[in-house]
């Protein structure tokens, strides 16, 4: 996955003002979503999944993957199966561009608090 998305990553950060430490904590955060997401599509053990997506993570860094800090797992309602959502390793600083919104539900910079009760409206039942 390196030799893959490392010469990608290195166009996209020459024509870029996003470093490269940046770009790859994206590609981590976004292969956990979406090895977490599809279990909780289907009903699977989210708890499973995720472990499955930290060795993907430990294996990228074990690689080189430059990030200062990879994804985890939250659950806004441990008692529900599907209660648990990614929270990102990386800041997509989307909330400096649009001041209103404030940070991303799954922002790594948004207290847990907070996220928890973005969650529970947004997805509780």
């Amino acid at each position: 996955m390196i030799n893959l998305f490392g010469p990608v990553i290195d166009a996209l950060s020459a024509h870029t003002r996003v470093g490269r430490r940046t770009l790859w904590g994206y590609v981590v955060d976004m292969l956990n979503f979406y090895m977490l997401n599809p279990a909780r599509g289907l009903g699977n053990d989210l708890d499973q999944a995720w472990r499955r997506s930290e060795r993907l993570t430990t294996a990228l860094l074990a690689a080189g993957a430059p990030i200062r800090k990879g994804p985890r797992l939250f659950w806004f309602q441990p008692d529900q199966p599907r209660g648990a959502w990614a929270v990102r390793g990386t800041c997509c600083f989307d909330y400096r561009a649009d001041p209103e919104h404030g940070y991303c539900i799954t922002c790594p910079l948004e207290d847990d608090t907070v996220r928890r009760t973005k969650f529970a409206e947004a997805f509780g039942d």
